[in-house]
């Protein structure tokens, strides 16, 4: 408390119009005190707790200006910055449908249009697009589910089985590259079927740029558009570390 004393002492000792400069014979003019140097406080008065009214001196960074907070404030501001807003997620649940071209050889993106998008549909993923924004560089963690069909198929697999697959365009160099892939498998339950394995997910990290696009696909070869109609999916992406 002493060092507010200092100040107040030094304030009613000078007509209110004037500008104080200590360690500085040109102070600020928009300031009344204005101290170019360290600042030692030799003793401070404890407290057990903090009222309602109480405020938090700080000194703003650009120009060191003693500004003050309140600890509701800064206590909201904290909890604030521990969001995270790089998270998106998305759900297809009645029927998947493509665009109707490819986006890159024989993927075809998942129209996330009417969809229930959960969380942050804004600034990070749209329907409009059908592709996650990357905000920043970083790592990510991405799931992608999709249910081809409504569970075990009973059909013959062709020679190239359904795929689904996580793109990312780079605009800085306008290409594709498919960060990850999953092939939809078949077992031999009987002598005479062949049983496909409709459900697959992927679930990793990847390192993506700031602008990256990463969207959700399935490689059209060998699907049966039919099953489009009953099948599901669903991804999510967040980033968890630079």
């Amino acid at each position: 408390m002493r060092y507010f004393y200092f100040i107040i002492l030094i304030l009613v000792s000078i007509p209110l119009s004037a500008q104080v400069g200590v360690g500085t014979d040109d102070p600020d003019p928009d300031m009344t005190l204005d101290i170019n140097g360290k600042v030692k406080i030799r003793t401070i008065d404890d407290v057990s707790e903090f009222l309602s009214d109480d405020r938090i001196l700080f000194t703003t960074l650009a120009d060191g200006e003693v500004k003050q907070i309140s600890l509701e404030a800064l206590i909201s501001d904290i909890n604030s910055s521990n969001v995270n807003t790089t998270i998106a997620k998305g759900l297809k649940s009645n029927g998947v449908t493509l665009l109707s071209a490819a986006t890159y050889a024989n993927w075809q993106r998942i129209d996330f249009t009417g969809s229930n998008i959960t969380i942050d549909e804004g600034p990070h993923f749209s329907t409009a697009n059908d592709y996650y924004l990357v905000p920043e560089d970083g790592i990510y963690a991405i799931g992608y589910y999709f249910r081809y069909g409504t569970g075990v198929q009973a059909s013959v697999l062709s020679s190239t089985p359904p795929k689904m697959g996580i793109l990312r365009y780079q605009p800085s160099i306008t290409t594709y590259t498919v960060l990850d892939q999953r092939e939809f498998a078949g077992v031999n339950l009987s002598i005479a079927a062949n049983i496909t394995i409709s459900n697959s997910e992927i679930n990793s990290f990847y390192r993506l740029n700031a602008n990256d696009h990463i969207s959700f696909h399935i490689d059209r070869s060998g699907v049966n558009l039919n099953l489009l109609g009953t099948s599901k999916a669903n991804f999510y992406v967040y980033k968890i570390s630079d």
